[in-house]
């Protein structure tokens, strides 16, 4: 009971935190519900604007999304280290309005679909790169981890959101569930835009880099509620301060100082999160459980799905600082690998398979995969390059895993059949291999200051007798 009330009373007092994250937690829910519609959606066929239009035209619309994310990561990564953080919210905070409306207005029209894609896109690709960069840098160490995780949750529940909406299409409730999207789309970004007007609060470090140190004093202040300047607070400003001028010394390649081994690991997490929570993954599950769930006026198959993924992975983010990232991750990977692996193989080798195992298996799936594997890299991303390498090697490992995103949908729209044997097997067995990587070369990070977690994943990376003689001729 203490232990929980502790959390609560640090939860309330460095709130700030949190708030100030709001324009990219309202940016990630609608793009959730844009990528929900394509990755998380058995009724993707039958929505109103893919009608009367050949099935390229379908897939170029359905991959602009991703695209255009691509893009907007390359814009974030140019903007992020020039421009306040404020200003850069306007960028995407803009698009996904107009794209919002769009989705509003014109549901059925192609066109005005595609448009709407591209722009929420590029609003997701800017505002992803900078809440990873932004989270991490204002997040005291022994929350940084559940902040940046519940942001992650947040794009994870705007997917699942249209999941439950999708049906309406199939069984004619009379509501597009696009325009639904569009609505939900407008309400949360002008909410987003206007709460985040007055509680931002800028990063201490992008502060720190313009040599505003007492600006920085004042902005951590306010982020944790502290009307004096406490020990703690001066001693994180100090490892800030030593963690800038240590840049001073660096490459600006993501390839030097050890960088490109943590750049190559979080990269194949990323993948690890795509092979959990993929379209042909998700079509599978929806219609394996569509056997018990399938009624003639709603298929609750995704409701099911999603209510299990929110509960266990609200309940996970507690976890991720106090029990640390790295078994979390690692057992959420291999355990839902090896589910993935033995479910399929069933279906590869038998024809049929009871009814209620099946579902018992699936949802048991959902629950291990919601331990960790689509929210810890995430947090690992925020926390694990250096200053001057962070929004490029961030940058890197998004645009992987847009890029494995891409290729699901070019599979699934290609696809005569849904493979569910094939399917299940192809994204367990990698999963299973890939959690040995992650045991092997993951650092365990929780509560590390970001100067400290950014040197461990360097130590990973470089031989120790170099790794030493770096850290030591950098000391402040």
């Amino acid at each position: 009971m203490g232990g929980c009330s502790e959390w609560f009373q640090r939860n309330q007092k460095n709130k700030p935190q949190s708030n100030t994250l709001t324009a990219y937690a309202m940016t990630l829910m609608v793009s959730g519900m844009v990528i929900g519609s394509t990755i998380f959606n058995v009724e993707y066929s039958l929505q109103a604007w893919t009608l009367g239009h050949s099935s390229g035209e379908v897939l170029m619309v359905s991959l602009s999304f991703y695209l255009a994310a691509m893009l907007g990561t390359l814009v974030g990564y140019i903007l992020v280290e020039r421009y306040p953080k404020n200003v850069i919210s306007r960028i995407f905070l803009v698009p996904t309005l107009v794209g919002s409306i769009l989705l509003t207005a014109v549901p059925e029209e192609i066109a005005g679909v595609a448009i709407a894609r591209v722009l929420i896109g590029f609003s997701h690709g800017v505002a992803y790169l900078v809440l990873l960069i932004h989270s991490g840098e204002i997040a005291i160490n022994r929350m940084r981890g559940s902040i940046v995780a519940s942001m992650s949750q947040v794009l994870m529940i705007g997917v699942l959101i249209f999941g439950i909406i999708s049906p309406m299409e199939m069984y004619n409730y009379g509501m597009n569930p696009l325009r639904l999207v569009g609505i939900l789309g407008i309400v949360l970004t002008v909410f987003g835009g206007l709460l985040s007007y007055f509680i931002f609060h800028e990063s201490p470090v992008f502060l720190l880099k313009r040599g505003r140190d007492d600006m920085a004093i004042k902005t951590m202040m306010k982020l944790r509620t502290e009307s004096v300047e406490t020990w703690e607070l001066r001693n994180d400003f100090n490892e800030l301060k030593a963690m800038v001028s240590e840049e001073e010394q660096r490459s600006k390649s993501m390839l030097s100082d050890g960088n490109l081994r943590p750049l190559v690991v979080l990269a194949l997490a990323k993948v690890a999160t795509v092979l959990s929570f993929n379209m042909a993954l998700n079509i599978v599950r929806i219609l394996i459980l569509s056997t018990l769930f399938l009624s003639s006026t709603y298929n609750s198959s995704a409701l099911i799905i999603s209510l299990v993924r929110a509960v266990v992975m609200l309940l996970a983010i507690f976890t991720v600082d106090k029990y640390g990232r790295k078994i979390s991750f690692t057992f959420s990977t291999l355990t839902s690998g090896i589910i993935l692996t033995i479910l399929g193989i069933i279906f590869l080798t038998s024809q049929s398979l009871d009814r209620d195992v099946a579902i018992g298996i699936v949802l048991t799936y959902e629950v291990l995969a919601s331990l960790g594997s689509t929210f810890i890299p995430d947090v690992y991303l925020s926390e694990a390059f250096p200053l001057l390498k962070k929004s490029a090697s961030i940058g890197a490992v998004l645009t992987v895993e847009n890029i494995f995103q891409l290729i699901f949908v070019c599979i699934m729209h290609s696809a005569t059949r849904v493979y569910i044997g094939d399917v299940l097997v192809g994204c367990g067995v990698p999963l299973v291999a890939l959690s040995g990587a992650f045991f092997l070369l993951l650092p365990e990070t929780a509560r590390m200051s970001l100067r400290q977690a950014s040197a461990e994943f360097a130590k990973q990376g470089l031989n120790h007798r170099s790794y030493k003689v770096q850290m030591e001729a950098n000391q402040p």
